[in-house]
């Protein structure tokens, strides 16, 4: 008995091996952490224009994954949400309001649908002129990242970037 369990053990790890090593390698790189490599491509962005990296910030993730949840689930592509919200609406319900020793506070954001991996729409946001600025303003010390998919929008992902300086991050 023993002697069997051992076989079966070798068995199910080489399988185990096996498996993971027909899993394509773009499918597991698209499984990292998404926003750790998109705050990675954006900052390697600024560094070739000599602009001081970006930090990631919770109140801003929480403004973009927000909104990408609801472009995708009201399958609509706007700025403006279709109840109203804007921006400054958004970023201020998220909590990233003005810090008390704030000398300035700016916002910005990024919008778009239909890329598959963060390699694809940052290169669509970087060669368009105004996201792009966006991506290497240097009044922009802070930002977050929302992706969302849902079936009314044919499962296509709907992507934000929101930016910030002189906001609360916690």
């Amino acid at each position: 008995m023993p002697k069997s369990r051992g076989s079966l053990r070798f068995l199910v790890i080489a399988s185990l091996f096996l498996t993971q090593a027909l899993i394509p390698i773009e499918l597991v790189y698209a499984n990292r952490d998404w926003r750790s490599e998109m705050l990675n491509q954006i900052n390697i962005i600024r560094e070739e224009v000599s602009v001081k990296p970006l930090l990631l910030c919770t109140s801003l993730n929480n403004s973009s994954q927000n909104y990408a949840a609801n472009m995708a689930r009201n399958d609509f592509f706007s700025h403006n949400g279709k109840n109203g919200s804007t921006l400054i609406s958004r970023t201020k319900k998220a909590g990233y309001v003005a810090t008390s020793e704030a000398r300035k506070f700016a916002i910005g954001e990024n919008i778009a649908k239909g890329q598959i991996s963060v390699k694809e729409v940052m290169r669509a946001w970087r060669n368009s002129k105004g996201h792009y600025k966006n991506m290497i303003d240097v009044n922009f010390s802070h930002v977050g990242f929302g992706r969302s998919k849902d079936e009314k929008s044919m499962n296509k992902l709907f992507w934000v970037q929101n930016f910030g300086t002189g906001g609360n991050c916690t």
